[in-house]
């Protein structure tokens, strides 16, 4: 006997995208977190750049190294 319920084969057509679906849930939550990562990457950097700067100009305006110079 035949089935038709229309909204029987609606739920099946809906059913196989699910994997579909979780594969494009997943994909951008990992992408959220890489770009997450990328930019407190960057951050980090940026801060530790800016530390060694810091470091060399507090090292070049040393009295110390003052008197070594002249």
């Amino acid at each position: 006997m035949y089935d038709i319920n229309y909204f029987s084969i609606y739920k099946k057509k809906k059913g196989k995208s699910k994997g579909l679906r979780v594969f494009i849930i997943v994909f951008a939550i990992l992408l959220i977190v890489f770009n997450a990562v990328i930019i407190g990457g960057g951050l980090f950097y940026i801060n530790m750049l800016e530390k060694g700067i810091a470091e060399k100009q507090a090292f070049i305006n040393s009295e110390e190294t003052k008197d070594k110079i002249a």
